[in-house]
């Protein structure tokens, strides 16, 4: 139940080490740049997996997948940030974060009615997850609404 909600914070830092990586980092040939920021994470997390999954299992596991995503982001951060400078990202991404609180929030208080199958409690989490920080990324307009329809109808 609770891994779900843990690894719903991926998608903050998916989404923004996917920019800075692959359309800052390599397209500036800043290879050894975007290799650091992927291996030291990599080593990063076979130690902590090692630390925490014995104990905590699958919530762990997911703890571990969070936190190593994160050092992505921290590291392409670092890597990017001249070329961030121009571009002002923070505002979108604490909009983001928020639209991941707000989902873990709303996943979380689901749980109580989640009496299903392992496999169904799946789909409807993520289709609640899809749902819910879908509809806060339009509404907290960090995606342009006509933009999303323009690329979805080519």
């Amino acid at each position: 139940r609770y891994a779900i909600a843990i690894m719903a914070f991926r998608m903050f830092f998916i989404g923004w080490t996917n920019i800075m990586g692959i359309q800052i980092l390599i397209p500036h040939n800043k290879n050894r740049e975007f290799m650091l920021s992927t291996t030291i994470p990599a080593v990063f997390s076979v130690g902590l997996n090692l630390l925490l999954i014995p104990p905590l299992g699958y919530i762990g596991a997911s703890i571990v997948s969070v936190a190593t995503e994160g050092l992505v982001w921290l590291i392409q951060l670092y890597f990017t940030r001249s070329y961030l400078k121009e571009v002002k990202i923070f505002p979108s991404m604490l909009k983001i974060l928020l639209a991941a609180l707000l989902m873990y929030g709303a996943l979380y208080s689901v749980q109580a009615f989640m009496h299903f199958s392992s496999v169904v409690n799946v789909l409807i989490y993520s289709l609640l997850g899809f749902l819910v920080y879908g509809g806060l990324v339009l509404v907290l307009r960090v995606l342009d609404f006509q933009e999303l329809k323009s690329v979805l109808k080519k």
